[in-house]
């Protein structure tokens, strides 16, 4: 007779038993982390996207400008290329405006007429008007004093005119919320260089070189 003894034997389901559970338990551990991370991460997500926007200079310009200024500008004989525009910054927001480009067979220089409008009249002695001339190029640049605390919101039209169809070797004009005008017969030989932030440009230029660069986008 064979006897067997189950004395000392060990319990072999009952220690698949016992690894099983720890298994469960780790795995049910690292869910449960993973469950606080992902939903952390969620938390903050939400916050972004639905967190209130940010105003925009924009969104400050709330008054209409009525308050005028002006400032006329005769370009030299010997100045050949013209930049004209306002400084890109913070400090200056233009609401609306606009550039035109045309003849005046009158005049014997090319002028440049800035007119702008403001919404306090404390806002004049803020406005700043650039000159940079070198060798034979010019600049005239709108720009706002550093001094001022709130954006200066204002509407900005400038008038450009020219002697002849071909008195500028190249002109160069930068705006935003402007209307760019060029008149027909207008030649800049050198160079045509138009930009716009949320405005338009209409060219008229019976001949364009091969350095012509027009652009109007989106802020």
């Amino acid at each position: 007779m064979t006897v067997y003894s189950t004395e000392n034997q060990p319990l072999i389901p009952s220690k698949k038993c016992n690894e099983t559970s720890t298994e469960d338990t780790t795995k049910s551990s690292f869910t449960k982390i993973l469950s606080t991370i992902l939903l952390c991460v969620c938390a903050v997500l939400f916050c972004l996207n639905f967190r209130g926007k940010e105003p925009t200079h924009a969104d400050s310009c709330t008054a209409v400008p009525s308050i005028s200024w002006s400032s006329l500008h005769t370009i030299p004989h010997d100045r050949h290329h013209l930049r004209v525009g306002h400084e890109l910054t913070d400090r200056l927001h233009i609401t609306n405006g606009s550039v035109q480009v045309h003849l005046n067979e009158e005049i014997s220089e090319t002028t440049v007429r800035f007119d702008l409008k403001l919404t306090e009249e404390s806002q004049i002695d803020l406005i700043q008007m650039k000159q940079v001339t070198q060798s034979d190029r010019i600049a005239l640049i709108v720009d706002a004093d550093t001094t001022a605390e709130i954006p200066l919101c204002i509407t900005l039209d400038i008038t450009i005119e020219l002697p002849s169809f071909s008195a500028l070797d190249s002109l160069s004009i930068e705006t935003s919320n402007t209307t760019i005008d060029v008149e027909s017969g207008m030649y800049f030989p050198h160079m045509m260089q138009l930009k716009t932030t949320d405005g338009n440009i209409t060219v008229k230029v019976t001949s364009l070189t091969r350095n012509t660069s027009i652009s109007s986008y989106s802020s």
